[in-house]
């Protein structure tokens, strides 16, 4: 099976560290800096949050496989790693932002700050796999396929990963309309593209917001 325009998006962050405080003393940084700006072939003329776009293409969304990066998600219990994705950019977006105000909506009703930011790099793929399986027939016969809880999704993902399963098709949880991919098996991810930043805006008294953060108009 094979499946193209894959959409997955992952943290990223925006401000560069200082990689020069523990080479020179205070105030002498500068001058390393200056040096680092004439051969970086990055522009410094431009604002920062547009420098970002200068880096070229990232290959970093399959990180996930890495056993120090496992997380608990949809389809693991986070013994082992999915690479989560959505087959449309408005799912991968809606899916993301959903499960972080989960995340900040109780902390954020005691919390001064009034909003909460959350930087993020969108990517796009295809997938191709030998062993592999559409689930969206089954969700009237199990439910739970997608419900808020993942407990029974956890144990579809051990199967999936005890079987070998290169991924499989199902619908998305957070947006009705959607559909989602989880994949088993780094090896199956081809042809991954950085698309580009956005940013998800959470505040106290409306609902949250996506807004981008380079050229491309987010759907």
């Amino acid at each position: 099976m094979s499946l193209e325009a894959i959409w997955r998006n992952i943290y990223t962050i925006e401000f560069s560290q200082n990689l020069y405080d523990d080479l020179v003393s205070p105030g002498n940084e500068v001058i390393l800096q200056a040096l680092d700006n004439a051969t970086s072939a990055i522009d410094h003329s431009q604002p920062g949050k547009n420098r970002i776009f200068q880096y070229g293409q990232s290959q970093d969304t399959i990180a996930c496989f890495d056993p120090k990066y496992y997380a608990e998600s949809r389809f693991s219990k986070g013994d082992f790693g999915v690479f989560y994705g959505a087959l449309d950019e408005a799912t991968s977006i809606a899916e993301i932002m959903d499960m972080h105000y989960r995340r900040f909506r109780t902390n954020m009703a005691n919390a001064k700050e009034e909003t909460v930011i959350v930087d993020r790099k969108m990517f796009v793929c295809h997938l191709s796999g030998q062993n592999c399986t559409d689930i969206r027939p089954l969700i009237k016969t199990f439910p739970d396929l997608i419900a808020d809880s993942h407990d029974f999704c956890h144990s579809v993902g051990d199967i999936a990963k005890s079987t070998r399963l290169d991924f499989l098709v199902t619908k998305s949880v957070r947006r009705p309309e959607g559909e989602c991919v989880a994949a088993f098996n780094a090896d199956c991810i081809l042809g991954e593209k950085y698309q580009y930043y956005f940013r998800l805006v959470y505040k106290k008294n409306s609902n949250p917001e996506a807004f981008k953060v380079s050229k491309i108009d987010l759907l």
